[in-house]
């Protein structure tokens, strides 16, 4: 037997007892009897501990004895809280499941397959030989049905504008098909000339029937005017590709300055006469719609200079005015990007001013591929100095302001290298000689 004192002290009670406790049972077995005799009731719950003077606590697996405990030895009893269980994750294919996150299939990707096959049905129908029925009638049935379909959706599922979008741009492509179907023969401007001038109706025509997609739709619709605009001109003067792209180009560049004051009109938020005591309030929505129109025009605009680049690639024109334009046009969009605040709007001009200084890079190495081991290293460069926002590097004063400098410099440029593609040089100087 053992001769202790054990003493208890805690919140709702503090009391001293001496105990004789079998030396030899192990303490896990004695433990609910002494917490039981120093509470004389119904203990609470918790985990009961009896400890040394210093606090180390005692082996409940062993006896008095073994943890050397002595006749008259002071024995504190505590009661530890029990800590809450915590997760140790041991499996390892647990643990890499639970690095994926398994959601939804996003909604853009349902939208561009659907746009895709829509795409693939209207090829086929241009490529399609005479049936029955006529391919321009289909085209046009399609795109009055898929245009009411854009209507429908808008009027039932107001909060899907992707549903709009989608069904939009199904009746646009298809009323583009119509357009170029229309006339079974002719020069290709005057294909172009009928699709793009389709394809601008059926979206100014969903613009004001709904609102769920005014972005894309205005992208489309200022695409396509541009497009009629330069195909209208080249197929008047009867004017080669490289000349009717150097004019998409011009128009392209315009309308990208202009874009703000036309997105201001649209949207009715311009500042207000000064004789005027109380300006108009401008509410949401129609700030919502002008951001959503200026990315319109912004896109459309961009879309149509990178065609006119690719265009004018595609054409043969490596001659150097054909090339500086395309660099000169690369260094406009990406420098107007950094203007503006939406992402979309930046993200749009970046990725058009790239695919203008690759095709630029492109001519520039078809005409003189002798040096196409130093346009590598000059295109290397302007890859790493475009991670310079990784690394948190933002530019300064100087900087800025020599970036305004090379805007104006490359947009007062690239009208005159239009103009030298287009020949509008050679044709005054022929007119001046006569």
């Amino acid at each position: 037997m053992r001769r202790v004192t054990v003493h208890t002290d805690n919140d709702t009670i503090s009391r001293t007892i001496d105990l004789a406790v079998p030396a030899t049972v192990c303490l896990d077995e004695v433990l609910p009897s002494i917490v039981g005799m120093a509470y004389g009731g119904a203990p609470p719950s918790a985990r009961w501990r009896l400890r040394r003077v210093g606090g180390s606590p005692l082996d409940e697996s062993l006896s008095l004895r073994d943890n050397r405990v002595d006749d008259g030895e002071l024995l504190w009893l505590t009661a530890d809280e029990v800590p809450e269980p915590a997760w140790s994750d041991r499996d390892g294919f647990h643990t890499a499941a639970t690095q994926l996150t398994d959601g939804p299939v996003p909604p853009l990707l349902w939208v561009a397959v659907s746009v895709s096959a829509a795409a693939l049905a209207a090829a086929a129908l241009a490529s399609a030989a005479r049936t029955a029925a006529p391919p321009v009638a289909i085209a046009a049935v399609v795109a009055a049905a898929a245009a009411a379909g854009a209507l429908v959706a808008h009027r039932a599922r107001p909060e899907q504008p992707l549903l709009v979008t989608t069904v939009g741009m199904v009746a646009v492509m298809f009323g583009a098909i119509s357009g170029a179907l229309a006339v079974p023969a002719g020069p290709v401007a005057a294909h172009v000339l009928l699709a793009s001038a389709a394809a601008m109706s059926v979206a100014t025509l969903l613009l004001r029937l709904t609102i769920g997609a005014a972005t894309p739709l205005t992208a489309t619709a200022v695409a396509a005017l541009l497009t009629s605009a330069a195909s209208a001109v080249a197929l008047a003067g009867r004017l080669d590709a490289g000349t009717a792209a150097a004019i998409l180009a011009t128009l392209s560049v315009v309308t990208l300055g202009a874009a703000p004051r036309i997105a201001m009109v649209v949207a009715r938020i311009g500042p207000a006469p000064p004789d005027v005591d109380e300006p108009e309030i401008v509410d949401r929505f129609r700030a919502a719609l002008a951001h959503e129109t200026l990315t319109g025009l912004v896109t459309g605009a961009t879309v149509t200079t990178s065609a006119a680049v690719l265009l004018l690639a595609g054409t043969g024109h490596s001659a150097p005015p054909a090339t500086a334009l395309a660099v000169a046009l690369g260094a406009i969009l990406l420098l107007r990007a950094r203007t503006h605040v939406g992402t979309g709007r930046r993200c749009v001009l970046i990725v058009g001013g790239f695919v203008c200084l690759a095709a630029g890079l492109a001519m520039t190495v078809t005409a003189a591929p002798e040096y196409a081991a130093w346009i590598a290293l000059v295109a290397l460069a302007g890859g790493l100095a475009a991670t310079a926002p990784l690394l948190g590097m933002t530019a300064g004063p100087g900087a800025r302001r020599a970036a305004d400098v090379a805007e104006c410099l490359v947009l007062a440029a690239a009208v005159p290298l239009a103009c030298w593609i287009a020949g509008v040089y050679g044709l005054v100087r022929d007119a001046g000689l006569s």
